[in-house]
């Protein structure tokens, strides 16, 4: 602790057991090693009995880690002088919780389930199990008639269930909160329309003529599509109207050369225009859109209350509870006050990892579980028993605030701490980055941030470094230029392969790289760049939208699971997987001329056959390497596969797992070769805890919009509704809530920022794009002004082979499947054999033999019946003729030929208990029917079934029932073997005498000599 510039605050933390501290830990600053040496002091010292010890991390993975090491920081201090009290902290470790909030949630469920009002065996749901519930439920409720009228509204405004289903995310997920709405009155569609027709009037005198199909005015361009859907536009409905509203919604650019052939020209004709338009906008505009979208959403939400509370009453009759239940259900468990003085008996310290990602209701549950009044209800108003909690977190790493986890809860935290007694310290040694990087984080952050905490913002204290040597330039920069801002991305994700491979080739690991971007959106084209490079990567995101060959493959695995489908067989046939025109498929269905597309059906119809009988996961599989999509590594396929293993695991068919995927229409990317050991790919949000030796920054065009999409203001929740980026609903008062919500968001894009910069240990490398668009998100661009000074990186695509890696040509693929194919069939080939001892046993010719064949009945049906009339028999001797004509009834049942010979069956019965046979039955000690075995007989393996063994006194006797219409002497000739082998076999497996091996002819009634 000497020298470093936290030391004073890292020795407060392990020695001070009776105070409660909130310890604000910067990037790198071991946070976790503070908190495991906090804890493992505390139990050394005597100050912590482990079996009332709570310590709560944010994932299971972080968990594990702090499990882990606690384990060997004990296991060390056996060595030293607290040896008794680490060795009984270890015999009793397992006592102590180390978990997620969620399943420190559960256990207190499970053993309070009575006072809490649960089934006492619930079962947790997964985040997608939950989100199918849902589905299915809002399924269910747009079957109702009030389902059908919010159909057909949604219809009016271009949208439908999707929407509803993101109402109802949100809803669910904080399901502890109100979502009130005033009621709106439908807006008068004719007004709003009267409007727009004076606008138009106005234009079709003054707008200037254009030959441009696509001019660069944004004005101008508003003007035409104005005068044009004035024209063509659906009145009844709001629809067409919302359209045009739409795209005067922002205030359009104007280019000067298209409104007249002089500057005079131009100013007198744009000032009337502009302010006849600025009027349009503040008047009309505006206006109508807000209250067609209030209006909308005063009938979204009651709807999905009502489909959120069906939600419930699911979960609640399968016993199941999801996050936000488990949440809800604990803290209103806790507030009962004798509930909580037996939790607080039982776990008297709490410690608290990522305290900046706690939402509302956790912060709740830890400050009541530690509140000195039992009866305080309210979480802001308690005061902490002294040295009952213990927070660490870093507000400027805040940056869930879309799950709950805003910077304002933990402020008021913050607030309670200082207030009751407890404190407040800050770690800000990093042994992370190497000390130019940190001088070049404390430069920029001491400029994008505040020195001290704001409502919306967190503060920044400068972090310091260990000594240590410069390793080449800690920050580069990297810039694109020459294309526009949608082509960045592809351009980028190959140029970046490259580089990185030169890296490789200079001696660096796959490991030592992390790729960031602000979104998700653009991961899938930098993995599968690493991929057709040939370099190990991994994606960590949450699943990706399905691309339009994704779409396609999924399609078409419709096709085979559901062969009624006609529409959807025509897409697959036009889609990319085939390409066939609409003039060869009129020709193939209608005019029946043989073309291609028979080809097509006669290759969807196999695949319909070799599908069938196959679970999903295989029968995808099947499907891409029947189509040859195998032979480029598509992950997107790869990951369908996956999904549909699981799926098929689950005991789901291919059509559901299929439902369950275009509904979604997004899918989660496997890991590439090379798995944990890759260059790893994640959106910022997926790196929080990470480090890598250097870090890109990548994607430079696609950031994060500064746009409010749910709000929490006392209790009570707001949201509005996109469809594809454009707002459908949201709240009367939206523009209020907006206001306040985009200044939190615009503060936690810099925290994002703080958390992208900081994951790395020698090297950031930032890339920049060197064009200039109005639609471009940058979400590095508050970076620009301290990269300024540095040269560029030099980048260039480069062919596999001058990377070093290898190619292969499409022949080559083929050849290696054909060999990959016949090696498989050799390895498919059974180094062993399944034998049958009756059918090895069998002597040909016996049906063509004289003997008893004017016996009236006989066949596989009849000999099935007695043998299994006997079956009962032998285990229930006491049962009488009418019990045995009541079984025989039923053992026919599918068989009604045989019913007309039960009498002829229970006379054969009464006769086998009229003779010695029978007596031998009973006298036996223990009787066996039906014996299945198996034995290995060199490369075979020998199964056979005995039909029944009798424990005599020292040894058993093997009896074969046969029903053949021949005489005993021609039976045994005929079965002899298969009886002598049966006793071996009995003596093999059992290693028991067998005293007698015989058959029992049931027709004559007679048992034959031993046949051993």
């Amino acid at each position: 602790m000497e020298g470093l510039l936290d030391g004073p605050e890292r020795e407060q933390i392990a020695g001070q057991f009776g105070k409660n501290f909130l310890v604000e830990a910067s990037a790198g600053s071991g946070k976790t090693h503070s908190l495991v040496g906090r804890l493992v002091a505390g139990i050394l010292a005597g100050a912590y009995e482990i079996e009332k010890l709570v310590a709560v991390t944010f994932t299971r993975k972080a968990a594990a880690e702090l499990s882990g090491r606690m384990r060997l920081a004990l296991q060390a201090a056996c060595q030293g002088r607290d040896a008794k009290s680490a060795e009984r902290a270890l015999a009793q470790f397992d006592k102590m919780f180390i978990g997620t909030v969620h399943g420190f949630c559960s256990r207190l469920l499970r053993e309070y389930p009575v006072q809490a009002g649960i089934s006492p065996v619930f079962q947790e749901m997964e985040e997608d199990e939950d989100q199918l519930l849902q589905r299915r439920v809002l399924r269910t409720q747009l079957d109702e008639p009030s389902g059908r009228r919010l159909l057909r509204l949604l219809r009016e405004f271009g949208a439908g269930p999707v929407e509803l289903q993101s109402a109802l995310g949100w809803m669910t997920e904080y399901g502890e909160l109100d979502y009130v709405t005033e009621t709106v009155d439908r807006p008068d569609l004719e007004t709003a329309w009267q409007e727009v027709d004076a606008m138009a009037h106005f234009l079709g005198d003054l707008l200037p003529p254009c030959d441009e199909r696509q001019p660069t005015c944004k004005l101008l361009l508003a003007s035409q599509s104005l005068l044009r859907r004035v024209r063509w536009s659906d009145r009844a409905t709001p629809r067409d109207l919302l359209k045009l509203l739409e795209e005067w919604e922002t205030e359009p650019a104007i280019v000067m050369k298209y409104w007249g052939a002089n500057r005079a020209a131009q100013n007198e004709l744009l000032d009337r225009v502009k302010e006849r338009a600025q009027h349009f906008r503040d008047q009309v505009v505006l206006v109508e859109l807000s209250r067609w979208r209030s209006y909308l959403y005063s009938q979204i939400v009651p709807f999905v209350l009502h489909t959120r509370q069906a939600c419930e009453q699911e979960r609640k009759l399968n016993g199941l509870v999801n996050f936000n239940d488990l949440l809800r259900l604990t803290c209103r468990l806790i507030q009962e006050p004798r509930v909580r003085r037996d939790i607080q008996a039982r776990l008297q310290h709490l410690c608290v990892d990522e305290f900046q990602d706690t939402d509302p209701l956790q912060a709740q549950l830890f400050f009541l579980i530690c509140a000195d009044d039992p009866e305080e209800q309210n979480w802001l108003m308690t005061r902490p028993r002294p040295g009952s909690l213990f927070l660490v977190g870093d507000p400027k790493q805040s940056i869930y605030r879309f799950r709950r986890a805003d910077i304002e809860t933990y402020n008021r935290a913050r607030q309670i701490i200082q207030e009751t007694g407890g404190q407040v310290v800050s770690l800000r040694t990093s042994f992370r980055s190497v000390p130019d990087l940190c001088s070049w984080t404390n430069q920029v952050f001491t400029q994008l941030l505040p020195s001290k905490p704001t409502v919306q913002q967190a503060g920044y204290d400068t972090i310091q470094a260990l000594p240590g040597e410069a390793k080449g330039r800690c920050v580069e920069r990297m810039v694109h230029s020459g294309m526009r801002y949608s082509e960045v991305a592809a351009a980028e994700c190959r140029l970046l392969a490259a580089w990185v491979a030169r890296k490789l080739k200079a001696g660096y690991l796959p490991s030592d790289f992390l790729l960031l971007t602000a979104r998700k959106a653009d991961l899938r084209l930098y993995q599968q760049a690493f991929t057709d490079a040939q370099i190990p990567c991994q994606v960590s995101a949450e699943p990706a939208p399905l691309s339009a060959r994704g779409r396609a493959f999924l399609r078409l695995l419709h096709v085979l699971a559901d062969s009624r489908d006609r529409v959807a067989l025509v897409g697959v046939l036009r889609g990319p997987l085939f390409g066939h025109s609409d003039d060869e498929l009129f020709q193939s269905f209608h005019l029946k001329s043989s073309n291609e597309v028979d080809t097509s059906l006669r290759l969807i119809g196999e695949l319909r056959l070799q599908v069938r009988y196959l679970p999903p996961g295989a029968a995808a599989s099947l499907v891409m390497r029947q189509m040859g999509l195998h032979l480029k590594t598509d992950l997107e396929l790869e990951g369908i596969v996956d999904y549909l293993c699981d799926r098929g695991q689950k005991g789901l068919t291919l059509g559901q797992g299929l439902r369950e995927l275009l509904e979604a229409e997004a899918i989660a990317l496997p890991p590439s070769p090379g798995g944990h050991e890759g260059v790893r790919i994640m959106n910022v949000h997926k790196a929080k805890g990470l480090e890598a030796r250097v870090v890109v920054l990548a994607s430079p065009t696609s950031g994060l919009p500064a746009k409010a999409e749910h709000s929490v203001t006392k209790g009570r929740g707001s949201f509005c509704l996109f469809r594809n980026r454009r707002l459908l609903a949201h709240p009367a008062n939206w523009s209020e809530i907006e206001q306040r919500e985009i200044e939190f968001v615009q503060a936690e894009h810099l925290r994002l920022l703080y958390v992208a910069a900081t994951r790395a240990r020698e090297c950031l490398v930032v890339s920049q794009w060197a064009g200039n668009h109005a639609s471009a998100l940058r979400p590095w661009v508050a970076l620009d002004p301290f990269l300024a000074d540095l040269e560029p990186l030099e980048l260039k695509e480069a062919a596999p082979a001058d990377i070093g890696l290898s190619t292969q040509s499409l022949e080559s693929i083929l050849s290696q499947e054909e060999q990959r194919a016949t090696q498989l069939a050799e390895c498919a080939r059974p180094g062993w054999r399944r034998q049958s001892v009756t059918a090895n046993n069998h002597t040909p010719g016996l049906h063509a033999s004289p003997g008893l064949s004017d016996e009236p009945v006989g066949g596989t049906g009849w000999g099935d019946l007695i043998h299994r009339l006997l079956e009962q028999l032998v285990l229930r001797p006491s049962l009488t003729r009418e019990q045995l004509a009541s079984l025989a009834r039923w053992f026919t049942y599918d068989t009604p030929e045989l019913a007309e010979h039960l009498d002829t069956a229970l006379d054969t019965l009464e006769k086998i208990r009229g003779s010695e046979f029978w007596g031998r039955v009973l006298a036996a000690k223990q009787r066996l029917v039906e014996v299945p075995f198996g034995k290995r007989a060199g490369n075979d393996l020998l199964f056979g079934t005995i039909d029944l063994a009798l424990e005599q006194a020292e040894s058993w006797d093997i009896v074969d029932y046969k029903t053949d219409r021949k005489n005993l002497d021609q039976i045994i000739a005929h079965y002899a073997g298969q009886v002598a082998l049966y006793a071996r076999s009995w003596k093999d497996i059992t290693a028991q005498d067998v005293g007698y091996a015989g058959i029992y002819s049931v027709r004559e009634s007679k048992l034959s000599e031993d046949l051993r």
